[in-house]
């Protein structure tokens, strides 16, 4: 659960590294990432996994976003925030301020 990932706390990437969709209505001629790795297919739209290397890395947050998001330090090439569903908590951030922070 998000509310239990806090800054300072060590987690685990366990779930993509990065997603970036491609419409399935379009021809083959027309695809461009169709080297990435398949997340998941859906009627309309293929997630495909930029950085599945990621999975396995670990860190500590840094920074929690209001919109969800978390940064993480110590993962190299990550170029987007995290989300809690991406993430298992290694050790639990000691924080005395609310959730979050």
């Amino acid at each position: 659960m998000s509310e239990d990932i806090r800054v300072g706390g060590m987690v685990e990437v366990i779930k993509y590294g990065s997603l970036l969709w491609e419409n399935n209505n379009i021809s083959e001629d027309e695809r461009i990432i169709s080297s990435l790795k398949v997340y998941h297919k859906g009627d309309e739209v293929t997630w495909y996994d930029m950085q599945p290397y990621l999975i396995g890395k670990q860190g500590v947050v840094v920074e929690f976003s209001e919109t969800g998001g978390f940064k993480i330090d110590g993962i190299p090439h990550k170029t987007a925030w995290y989300n809690a569903d991406q993430l298992r908590i290694i050790k639990k951030g000691v924080n005395h301020d609310g959730p979050h922070k």
